[in-house]
């Protein structure tokens, strides 16, 4: 007995050995039979050779390709987020650096007075005038009190700032250090001169005294906040400058991802709706993080973001090329229209008997056939897929020939 239980325990446990392995070795056969991205190596691969490499690619690779580059641009449209965001990190912090230079310069006027009040009070003996020292005290201290709120609020506004940068990328987060720590530098002295509030004096030499301290203490705040939003702005600019490089990068891998959709689409039959679908998907995702959020009320961001898309390879530049190339290729489609119409004319005076009307169909069919292949050269040269476009073409040609097939067979016969 005690023999069966050894052995049915041994089965058990070979049989159980026996299904792992097997569930091993089919997930390694189906992981070996699945499709691996082989173009994303070298994100900045020229488009000629990646579109070489694309040729020979079947379907399902191609939808590998799609997926693998699709995620390194998700990457990059996540980095540009979170740079983003800082930069609206940093304008929180230039704002409340002014609202504290405001503040600051409403309690120092409020002081000037409580010192102007204290003396004429002291000078006259008044019990009026000491009511109105005491009253413009007493509003001078909540004003001082309010700057030192307002700092202890622009350094929480600075702690979550910094917890921004941490996300950042280290290529990104290259050049903002020392301007953070002069930030830093400026908002503790700010908040240690903000806090030199002594108790409330009582009779007019104190409240004079009270007072001059609280305005070296203010113009102290004044001034460091001062430097802390010229460091700010600084900082800004520097990380406005790497959202620009990072929306060229963005660019370079659009383009990537486009060819790899462009030639994923030639292998796609009309009736394979996945795989389409999958295509119109990849697509939207790219129109939805390309382009340029600009803010009209922040003239410096705004000017920075196009200035980068103006000087950039990937944007002004590639666009301007674009454009010179759209006007050639119509300029000279126009040309050659022209002087082939003219050739067409002169063969067929040259050959003889052929009507006037019919030199004149042909010439100007010749130039016509021409004009159209041109704009359609130039509408590509605009990066614009003229795959949709070549198939409305195709189909009105077909549809205008059935047409006019009875009219086309007399004209055939009589040429």
């Amino acid at each position: 007995m005690a023999r069966q239980c050894v052995f049915f325990v041994l089965a058990v446990f070979l049989s159980g050995l026996g299904a792992g392995f097997l569930s091993v070795s089919s997930t390694a056969e189906e992981a070996a039979q699945t499709p691996q991205a082989v173009t994303i190596q070298d994100p900045d691969i020229p488009i000629t050779e990646l579109t070489l490499l694309l040729k020979p690619l079947t379907k399902d690779d191609l939808l590998a390709e799609a997926e693998a580059w699709q995620v390194l641009l998700k990457e990059k449209a996540e980095e540009i987020a979170r740079a983003e965001i800082a930069v609206e990190r940093q304008n929180l912090e230039i704002e409340k650096a002014e609202g504290i230079q405001e503040k600051a310069e409403e309690a120092k006027e409020q002081l000037e007075e409580v010192q102007e009040k204290a003396a004429e009070a002291e000078a006259s003996g008044d019990a009026e005038k000491l009511a109105e020292t005491e009253a413009a005290a007493e509003e001078a201290r909540e004003k001082v009190e309010a700057v030192g709120t307002a700092v202890e609020e622009a350094a929480e506004a600075a702690e979550k700032t910094a917890e921004v940068h941490e996300t950042l990328e280290p290529e990104t987060r290259e050049g903002l250090e020392e301007a953070t720590a002069a930030v830093d530098e400026a908002v503790e002295v700010a908040k240690q001169a903000a806090a030199e509030v002594e108790a409330p004096a009582t009779d007019t030499a104190g409240q004079i005294e009270e007072s001059a301290e609280k305005q070296r203490a203010v113009a102290t705040v004044a001034e460091t906040m001062e430097r802390a939003q010229e460091a700010k702005e600084e900082e800004k600019v520097e990380l406005l400058e790497q959202v620009n490089r990072l929306r060229e990068e963005r660019t370079v891998i659009t383009d990537r991802l486009k060819a790899v959709l462009e030639e994923l689409e030639t292998k796609t039959d009309a009736d394979d709706g996945g795989t389409l679908a999958s295509i119109k998907d990849y697509r939207l995702y790219i129109s939805s993080v390309q382009g340029i959020r600009v803010d009209v009320k922040d003239t410096t961001s705004t000017w920075i973001a196009l200035k980068g898309w103006v000087t950039s390879d990937e944007g002004g530049l590639r666009w301007a090329k674009n454009i010179g190339l759209f006007f050639g290729i119509l300029v000279a489609a126009w040309l050659l229209s022209k002087l082939l119409g003219r050739a067409v004319h002169r063969a067929l005076k040259m050959t003889g008997g052929v009507s006037q009307l019919l030199e004149d169909f042909l010439s100007r069919a010749i130039r016509w056939v021409v004009m159209m292949v041109g704009v359609i050269m130039a509408i590509a040269a605009l990066e614009v897929s003229i795959g949709p476009l070549l198939a409305v073409v195709g189909a009105a040609g077909f549809v205008i020939a059935f047409a006019l097939q009875d009219s086309l067979s007399n004209f055939a016969s009589g040429l």
